[in-house]
């Protein structure tokens, strides 16, 4: 599993968990995991803008700024 792979597969069982349960994880802590997974190239600019979106309705320049 390459690096790329092991972010993007982390992005989104932690986001899956802070939706099941909201104070479980951090949401800023999640948006910088996120703004890291996106500046590796591990996920995209539309999987940030709906990840941003279905967590908490964060923009995508909100969590590049976290």
């Amino acid at each position: 599993m390459t690096i790329q792979e092991n972010a993007r597969f982390t992005v989104y069982r932690l986001a899956s968990e802070y939706m099941e349960n909201i104070d479980s994880i951090y949401l800023w802590d999640l948006a910088k995991m996120i703004k890291n997974a996106f500046n590796i190239g591990a996920i995209s600019k539309p999987e940030v803008e709906m990840l941003g979106y279905n967590l908490s309705r964060l923009t995508f320049d909100e969590i590049m700024n976290a």
